[in-house]
Formats: C-alpha cells, sequence, structure tokens
C-alpha cells in the first residue's frame, strides 16, 4: 500500500467510523431509554431553604425581572436569590436600582456585584454559593423557567438518600416558534432524554445541566468546594467530581426545566463553540476521576463519550478535506474503494435517524415537518464544524480561551459588523471541488463532498445576516 493509498484509507476511517460509534451508541441508549422507571412518584415534595444562584452578564434586565417574578410565584416560605453580576459599572446601578423595586415588591433578592469577574461562570456561582444560605442551591440561568414540582421532588429525594447531591429536570425548549429553535430545540430535547433516561435505566448516575438542576449545598461547599474557577463548562466539570467522590445525580422525568434555545444562527455558534471546548477541556483535565470512579465499566466508557460528544463531528470535518485534497492530488474514489464502509455509516445513521424521527414525530405530531426539521438540523451541524473543530483543537492545545455568553433577548438581535463568511465561503468551495470531481469520474467522493456543501450553502441562505455579520 501506497503512502497515498494509506492516507486515505486513515481520512475514510477517521471520516466515518466515529460517526457510526456516535449513532450506534445513541440507538442503543435509546433502546435502553424505554425500560426506564421514574421513582420519584413515591417522593413526597419538600420545600426547605433554597437559595437560586443566578450569573447575569449582558443579560436583558427584563429577563432577570421575569426570573424573580416565575420563582416569586412558587410562594416559598424559605428562599433567596442571590443575583451574581459581572456587568460593568453602568449597568451595575442599574441593578441596584432595579433591586430596591423588586425588593419593595416582596422577592427576597440579593444582588453581588464583582468589580473583578474571576473564573467564567464558574467564578460566579462559587460567589453566590459561598454567600448563600439555604440548605440546597438552585442554579438558574434568566432565560430557565423550572416547574415547582422539580424543586420539590429533588429535596424530597435528596433529604432521604445521602448519596444523592444533585437531581436535574427533564431539559424542555421554551421556545420553538422559528425554524432555528425549532430544529435545534427539538434534536437537544431528544438527545438529553435519551442519554438521561439511559443512564438512569442502567443505574447509572447523570451529569447536571448547567441550569434545571438542584444541588445539596453542604457537599458543594465543604467537600467538593464549589466549581472549578478554571473550566468553562461549569456543569460536566462539578459532574465529574460528584462521580468521582462517588456521590449521584439523578434524572426527574416527570418534572421540565424549560429553557429558551437561541433563535438566531449566531447565537447558537457562540454557544456550541463555547461547549465544544468546555466538554473536551473537561475530558482532559476530569480524565483521572472518571477513570478511577467507582461507577462501573460501562458507566465510566459512557461519561468519557458523553464529553467527547464533539468529537465525531470535527474528525469528519478534517477527515473530508483530507479526501478532497486527495482525490484531487489522485483522481482516486477512495470511498468507492471502501464502500462497506460508507454502506455501514448509511445504515447506522438511518437508524439513529429514525430514532429521532419517531421521537420528534411523537411531538409535533407532522411527518413532513419533523422530516423538515431533521433535515435543517443536520445543515446546521454541518455548517459549525468548522468552529466545534477549531474549538476543541484548541482545548487539546490547552489555549486558553474568552467566555463568551450565548447572546439573549435584544443582544441576540443586536446590529453587527462586516464578518468574514466561512460558512458561504466552504459551501462555495465544496461545491466546485464536488463538481469537478465528479465531472472527472470520483462519484462517491464527489457526491459526499456534494453533500457537504449543501449544510453550508443552506444556512447561508437561510440566516445571512448571521453569517456575512459578525
Amino acid at each position: 500500500m501506497g503512502v497515498f493509498d494509506l492516507i486515505g484509507l486513515i481520512a475514510v476511517i477517521v471520516t466515518f467510523i466515529p460517526q457510526i460509534s456516535f449513532y450506534a451508541f445513541h440507538s442503543f441508549f435509546f433502546n435502553v431509554s424505554r425500560r426506564f422507571k421514574s421513582f420519584f412518584e413515591t417522593i413526597e415534595e419538600d420545600y426547605r431553604s433554597v437559595s437560586f444562584i443566578v450569573p447575569v452578564r449582558n443579560e436583558p434586565l427584563e429577563y432577570v425581572e421575569k426570573l424573580l417574578e416565575y420563582i416569586g410565584s412558587f410562594k416559598l416560605s424559605e428562599y433567596e436569590v442571590i443575583i451574581v453580576s459581572d456587568d460593568d459599572e453602568t449597568v451595575k446601578e442599574e441593578l441596584f436600582r432595579r433591586l430596591h423595586e423588586w425588593r419593595d415588591k416582596g422577592y427576597n433578592a440579593w444582588l453581588i456585584w464583582r468589580k473583578h469577574p474571576e473564573g467564567f461562570k464558574s467564578g460566579a456561582l462559587n460567589t453566590g454559593l459561598y454567600a448563600s444560605i439555604g440548605e440546597y442551591v438552585f442554579p438558574l440561568d434568566v432565560d430557565c423557567r423550572p416547574e415547582k414540582c422539580l424543586l420539590g421532588k429533588s429535596i424530597g429525594l435528596m433529604e432521604k438518600n445521602p448519596s444523592v447531591v444533585g437531581v436535574v429536570g427533564r431539559w424542555e425548549p421554551l421556545n420553538l416558534g422559528d425554524r432555528l429553535s425549532q430544529a435545534i430545540g427539538l434534536s437537544m430535547k431528544v438527545m438529553v432524554e435519551t442519554l438521561f433516561k439511559g443512564r438512569s435505566a442502567l443505574g447509572l448516575s447523570v451529569f447536571p445541566l448547567g441550569t434545571g438542576t438542584v444541588f445539596k449545598s453542604r457537599p458543594l461547599k465543604e467537600e467538593l468546594k464549589g466549581w472549578d474557577y478554571e473550566r468553562i463548562q461549569d456543569d460536566m466539570e462539578i459532574g465529574c467530581r460528584i462521580i468521582g467522590k462517588g456521590y449521584r445525580v439523578e434524572y426527574l422525568d416527570d418534572c421540565k426545566a424549560y429553557v429558551e434555545v437561541p433563535s438566531s444562527y449566531k447565537s447558537l455558534r457562540i454557544q456550541q463553540a463555547r461547549w465544544a471546548y468546555g466538554a473536551t477541556d473537561v475530558f482532559i483535565s476530569r480524565f483521572r476521576q472518571l477513570v478511577t470512579s467507582p461507577q462501573r465499566l460501562l458507566g465510566k466508557i459512557e461519561s468519557l463519550i458523553f464529553l467527547l460528544q464533539y468529537l465525531p463531528a470535527m474528525l469528519a470535518f478534517l477527515g473530508t478535506i483530507i479526501l478532497v485534497a486527495l482525490s484531487l492530488i489522485t483522481k482516486t474514489d477512495y470511498l468507492m474503494r471502501y464502500t462497506y464502509i460508507l454502506i455501514a455509516w448509511a445504515v447506522f445513521q438511518g437508524i439513529y435517524g429514525y430514532v429521532l424521527y419517531l421521537k420528534i414525530n411523537s411531538i409535533l405530531k407532522h411527518k413532513w415537518l419533523t422530516i423538515v426539521n431533521l433535515g435543517r438540523n443536520a445543515a446546521v451541524v454541518t455548517a459549525l464544524t468548522p468552529y466545534l473543530s477549531w474549538s476543541m483543537l484548541k482545548a487539546f492545545l490547552r489555549v486558553r480561551i474568552t467566555y463568551k455568553r450565548t447572546p439573549k433577548g435584544v443582544f441576540e438581535k443586536a446590529k453587527s459588523r462586516a464578518r468574514f463568511p466561512t460558512e458561504f465561503i466552504t459551501g462555495l468551495v465544496f461545491l466546485s471541488v464536488s463538481t469537478y470531481l465528479l465531472l472527472s469520474g470520483v462519484v462517491l467522493t464527489g457526491l459526499w463532498v456534494l453533500l457537504q456543501s449543501l449544510g453550508y450553502l443552506y444556512v447561508s441562505h437561510r440566516w445571512p445576516g448571521s453569517v456575512f455579520r459578525s
């Protein structure tokens, strides 16, 4: 086997085998998740003292006020809302002015302004944690709307079970009103529900979510020493240490936590790039805690795969680029040579796609709209791969990045300047290369590159304001 042939084989393996593994893994967990049975029906709701921790930075102030109103509707006897602000001084002054109004309305709200923010969101959470007096802490993003029973059932379980230090509710998209939020929100809902139900059915601890998880305060303060200031992905990071110490986080499917999904491609790009970096960074920094944790071998493997969930997309992107370069040089159709790998990919993707179809169609009750959303989600994921790849590469190289919050509300629609349209340029290059390869007789590789180009071009056409402007 020559050098080019060896590189071609490696490129095909890198492009498709991780994707096949991803599809097989999620299909397996979907099958396991059907055995899930909730034990929370027998848990009585308990409403002991709780501290809601709300980190804010460049958040619309009306979001903060609406969250306070929502928490106030719970009518709790012992609670406090600790707002931790990393905003500049101008916003701080407005926040303090609003705080007086909120307290006059009867909300037990407190404001901590960090003049010198440290530790990304984790630092803000720690500030709120160590200032809190509640027996339980409930970190909330300003756009999260948890059901009251999530709080009561979580506390009820943790009061009875010392090994459980956190309970995560059922993640639900709050907004499904436009194309992007509907496609992304439904897919995320299905993936989170499948993995969490699957882990629970297997008797494994789940990972907490950044918003919608109730924690027992004392273990967080005394044993875990709060969140790690150095890590961007706060929920995955603390989840690894919880599991590593033999504690558990349980999944409560009966009570929901509604969360706002990005409605602009720009916001989604910022969010997913941060998540890709954060998950990879946690994989590297918490690898030892997971492999030495007391959980079963299956739990260790699944935890590591969960942290590397963005790796298949990165490898598919890099593998495709290598295939493109090789095919242009050698005029060899490497996908035709290794058709059995491509067929295996198509089979496993078909199984996984059918699983998604069944779950999403059970929500929408509309077959064609379900298919459209699946295609839209696939296109968006394809267009995001350069950013996911770059973020993961920086994490592997241990390059520090600046924490960027996902823009919400007015900030999501704020005016922006022109940017290099990576998606549009990549789509045009892939389209041109695929045309050339098809005309040169490199059929399967040409069709694969053509398929990739459609995702980039679709996103450029559908959301030009986010592609051509930053």
